[in-house]
């Protein structure tokens, strides 16, 4: 998978970092065609698998948790409000 993403215009963020990157990924899918083997960055490689780790550690009850303690206080707020409207329209 590290490959893969060493191999893509996804890894970076700004259109000019893509631009960069896209002649170089042009001369290695020459050196492919040719059946030259391609030599990986050791110390990119080793970033990306260090984030796929890291991305693979968060569980799903975290980011649930999570999600949780953003939206829930808005959703709170949102009950209290609808069943203060109903109570008035009952009055």
């Amino acid at each position: 998978m590290a490959k893969s993403v060493y191999l893509s215009l996804g890894r970076f963020d700004t259109r000019a970092e893509q631009s960069t990157y896209e002649y170089k990924l042009r001369e290695l899918a020459t050196e492919i065609r040719s059946g030259h083997e391609i030599a990986f960055d050791q110390v990119d490689m080793d970033r990306l698998r260090r984030q796929k780790i890291e991305v693979d550690s968060v569980s799903d009850a975290g980011v649930l948790r999570y999600l949780l303690r953003v939206f829930f206080p808005g959703l709170l707020f949102l009950l209290i409000l609808a069943g203060v409207l109903i109570v008035l329209k009952l009055l």
